[in-house]
């Protein structure tokens, strides 16, 4: 409590259509002041750090032990490379992709259901700035169901086989 780790999230869309350019997406964080929005136009730079990825889990997830499998602490390293990445426990799902999109990480990964009003106006954010969307291994292109089931991954289209092979069965 008491951490600003919290978004209001805002998506008016015309179409399911991640690609639909009517579709308009905010995200604000009241305490930071952060915000992001659709018709802002920028590329997030890519990662300073392309040797060790970086990414958000839920902080809950996280308490609860289920990233305890596929990593020590904060690291994991592929056994049969040498690609490092990290991840950190960090606050909402909108504020994580709100994060994401604006290239303060390079992946967020779920492994509990989301439903689409915590994760449309993000997604959707995410999508314009170069972060696909995967439920399992489907690529999504189209939010057209309520809920989304793990394991959930926000990432570039160069890094999904390397997250895949860490955290998808």
């Amino acid at each position: 409590m008491g951490i600003g780790e919290c978004a209001l999230s805002l998506a008016l869309f015309n179409s399911a259509k991640l690609s639909d350019p009517v579709n308009y997406s905010l995200i604000f964080n009241p305490f930071t002041g952060f915000q992001i929005d659709s018709l802002t136009i920028f590329t997030p730079p890519k990662s300073y750090y392309r040797d060790n990825l970086r990414g958000l889990v839920s902080i809950s997830e996280w308490e609860r032990g289920l990233f305890s499998n596929h990593m020590n602490r904060t690291n994991f390293k592929r056994m049969d490379t040498n690609e490092n990445a990290s991840i950190t426990p960090f606050g909402s799902i909108a504020f994580k992709l709100a994060l994401l999109s604006n290239g303060a990480c390079d992946f967020i990964v779920s492994l509990q259901p989301k439903n689409i009003r915590d994760i449309a106006a993000g997604t959707h954010l995410a999508d314009l700035h170069g972060f696909n969307f995967y439920e399992g291994k489907n690529l999504i292109k189209s939010l057209d169901k309520e809920k989304y089931y793990p394991p959930l991954c926000w990432c570039r289209k160069q890094d999904v086989d390397h997250i895949s092979s860490v955290y998808f069965p």
